[in-house]
């Protein structure tokens, strides 16, 4: 399965190594482009991860994605650490 990731990239999510490489594309992008970056502080980052996740099922329903937000999945996770750096 494949995600948009940060500067436009796509990164294939279907495993641990795989989440490790987009872990480093999104560090690399707040390093590179923090302004960009709504939650640029580990304080107001995992608040934001909190509430992206609590709304994960509106997420995908909104996007038409079949993804089940109460399953655990490579995908979920980084969707969720990609979403908290801007979510409100």
């Amino acid at each position: 399965m494949d995600i948009d990731g940060p500067n436009g990239s796509v990164y294939k999510m279907d495993s641990r190594s795989d989440l490790i490489q987009f872990i480093y594309a999104l560090q690399d992008d707040l390093k590179q482009h923090p302004e960009n970056w709504e939650n640029s502080d580990l304080h107001t980052y995992l608040g934001a991860l909190a509430a992206f996740l609590g709304d994960a099922h509106g997420y995908y329903r909104n996007k038409k994605e079949d993804v089940d937000a109460d399953v655990p999945s490579w995908r979920l996770l980084a969707d969720c650490l990609q979403a908290a750096s801007v979510y409100d």
